[in-house]
């Protein structure tokens, strides 16, 4: 019995003297471990100062920034249309024989529900018309007037105009009148050379019917007259480049 309870005493001291050890051993590891822990959050602060709980918190709730609202009229039509030469926009809407109908379009006349509007519609709903409308080329004398051409119909061509700002109503005779009338004297002696025939037309001129069967095939000019004294070749028959044919 002795040597029995001298065992069994000595190995409950064995034990009662080891728990001491393991408790400051895991305390150790713990300080160890909470000191680690503390330096890295040190090191993750200076790192990044502004990143705490709360800021990236708001940053994720918070709806990301829109987008700029773009309109139309903020756009330059040249950074969406790549840009073409008259040339080619000519031959584009040229009809077999070479022909363009040709017509000049400046801001003033280029509003939503104007002139313009009326123009284009009367090549929809005229006899035998609707297959003119693509020959249709439509020269802009300003930027808006571009933006707006753009908007209804496909041969449009902005013209440079830098002497003159030619976007306002013009009135018959003024100075600025007969500049924009020789500017398009110009361009349509371009036309000319680059091969092409034309009808030249103003905006203001509905085309409810298909005139060419009413051309003379031998007329190197034909021009619309106010006044026609019944015989095509009089000089005295009052002339109108309104409507020219070339």
């Amino acid at each position: 019995m002795s040597s029995s309870s001298s065992s069994s005493s000595s190995h409950i001291k064995f034990l009662n003297s080891g728990f001491p050890i393991g408790q400051k051993e895991v305390t150790r590891i713990l300080i160890l471990f909470l000191g680690l822990t503390a330096s890295c959050l040190v090191l993750y602060k200076i790192a990044y100062p502004l990143q705490d709980v709360n800021n990236l918190s708001s940053l994720l709730a918070s709806p990301s920034p829109p987008l700029p609202n773009l309109k139309s009229s903020e756009i330059s039509p040249e950074t969406i249309i790549p840009k073409i030469s008259f040339k080619e926009i000519l031959a584009n809407a040229s009809t077999k024989n070479n022909t363009v109908i040709i017509t000049t379009l400046n801001q003033a006349w280029a509003e939503p529900n104007s002139l313009f509007d009326l123009f284009l519609e009367s090549f929809r709903i005229g006899q035998g018309t609707q297959q003119l409308l693509k020959h249709v080329v439509v020269v802009c004398l300003d930027p808006k007037a571009f933006e707006r051409c753009l908007q209804l119909h496909t041969n449009c061509y902005h013209i440079e105009t830098s002497e003159t700002d030619f976007s306002g109503e013009k009135v018959y005779n003024t100075p600025d009148y007969l500049k924009m009338m020789w500017r398009r004297i110009e361009l349509l002696t371009q036309v000319l050379e680059m091969g092409f025939n034309f009808i030249f037309t103003d905006a203001d001129i509905m085309w409810l019917r298909d005139p060419f069967p009413r051309l003379y095939p031998d007329g190197d000019f034909q021009m619309a007259c106010d006044r026609f004294f019944g015989d095509p070749y009089d000089s005295d028959n009052w002339v109108n480049g309104g409507f020219t044919v070339a």
